[in-house]
């Protein structure tokens, strides 16, 4: 699968993981989609999670 494919599919799974999960432990189940990932890949969904957080946690909430 070309990588551009790869990230937006990685994007939209954990923004639907973020969509459905737990209020205020949304980016758990993300971190364990995450970590079934290697290398460059886990840091798309590393990434991902990052931006698709800016949109459920103020900003104070996000720490990296």
């Amino acid at each position: 699968m070309p990588a551009n494919f790869q990230r937006n599919c990685i994007y939209g799974y954990v923004d639907g993981l973020f969509e459905v999960g737990k209020p205020e432990e949304e980016y758990k189940k993300a971190i364990t989609f995450c970590n079934n990932f290697k290398d460059s890949q886990r840091k798309v969904c590393t990434n991902a999670i990052l931006d698709v957080s800016k949109r459920y946690y103020k900003a104070d909430k996000i720490n990296y």
